[in-house]
């Protein structure tokens, strides 16, 4: 797919209001807790899910034996309330180089959401060689969220198109544009959103940083205003940062220390209503990687730590978590949870108490 003139001239997009998910009530639900591909490849990471209109709740994540690996494809499953589906490998790097008519290495990161038109739209990492500084997106498309079209590459750079890297949900613009965060690895490390549209063209994109900020998370929390969460990237800090952005994505502050230590790990956030921010974010223990709860009530300007997941129940190291709250309310996180030598993705229905208090689970 070929860069819009608009990013080939360096010209962004204009400002739009965003347009915010409804808040919602968060559910007490039974527990439930397990892998969702538990005899699958050695190494399964970074996964991402959405709600299917029949209610079922559809993951995705990639797996192979190792990360990089050549055999690596992306993965789903979907979640009836009771169990998880069979795993399905939906595409790899053989099935990619068809679709592009070029060399594909490899694949990671897929990213999942509902596009405002109502399809499915999957964002996913392509590496042609070396590692994730040679890397590309692709977009695939699917009416119902389980049949998938073959992908298309995203152009957003008129040059060597390499280092774009996604973890996290799209912004939606009420001009129907989709700010998708993303990250580069290459000559730099910083963040940048990409302004998708209706075709999946890149038609704008804006930094969002300067320099080893990375894998940014972003929530609207009203027409005017965002905040995105960023991880440190081996710059010393080690801190978890925010930044507020306005103008429909085409602004952002400075960012901001949120007082919380981050061990190089990404964090997932979903608005609860008005300015009430729920976070997960990596911690690291004297047993390993861990996750606690974040909450901000005003907008992401101040934040408290909750419980830290931990104990028996939580016995490894933990990343990549993706949160999610379905049309009941019930919060669903997906993460890595990592082995010596193999790693699985665990599904959890987290009580919301978490973000109450600082009582760790346990």
């Amino acid at each position: 797919m070929a860069l819009s003139a608009a990013v080939m001239a360096g010209r962004g997009v204009g400002p739009a209001p965003f347009v915010v998910p409804d808040g919602f009530a968060p559910a007490a639900a039974p527990p439930v807790s397990g892998f969702i591909h538990p005899d699958g490849p050695r190494i399964q990471h970074a996964a991402s899910a959405i709600e299917l209109p029949d209610g079922r709740i559809a993951a995705f994540w990639f797996a192979g034996r190792g990360e990089g690996a050549d055999d690596v494809g992306i993965y789903s499953a979907a979640f009836d309330g009771a169990a998880w589906s069979d795993a399905r490998r939906i595409i790899d790097g053989r099935t990619t180089a068809e679709a592009l008519g070029r060399r594909i290495r490899t694949v990671a990161n897929p990213v999942v959401f509902r596009h405002p038109d109502g399809a499915f739209w999957l964002v996913y990492v392509s590496v042609t060689a070396g590692r994730w500084s040679g890397s590309s997106l692709n977009l695939s498309r699917s009416p119902d969220g389980e049949t998938w079209e073959p992908p298309v590459r995203l152009v957003s750079s008129p040059f060597l198109n390499l280092s774009t890297l996604t973890k996290g949900p799209p912004l939606v613009r009420a001009d129907g544009l989709v700010a998708l965060p993303v990250y580069h690895e290459l000559a730099g490390t910083f963040g940048e959103l990409l302004f998708l549209d209706r075709d999946g063209a890149v038609v704008g994109k804006e930094r969002l940083t300067t320099r080893c900020l990375i894998q940014p998370w972003a929530v609207a929390l009203d027409p005017a205003t965002a905040v995105a969460l960023l991880r440190d990237y081996d710059c010393g800090a080690r801190a978890l940062m925010t930044i507020t952005g306005t103008a429909g994505g085409t602004a952002w502050s400075d960012p901001a220390d949120t007082g919380f230590v981050n061990p190089n790990a990404p964090t997932a956030a979903i608005r609860l209503d008005g300015d009430t921010i729920l976070a997960l974010t990596s911690e690291e223990t004297a047993a390993g990687i861990r996750l606690r709860a974040l909450r901000s009530d005003d907008g992401g300007k101040g934040w408290f730590g909750g419980a830290l997941l931990a104990g028996p129940d939580w016995p490894a190291d933990y990343r990549y978590p993706w949160l999610l709250p379905d049309r009941s309310g019930r919060v669903h996180l997906f993460v890595t949870e990592s082995f010596p030598g193999y790693s699985r993705i665990r599904h959890t229905i987290l009580d919301p108490a978490i973000w109450s208090g600082g009582q760790d689970v346990r």
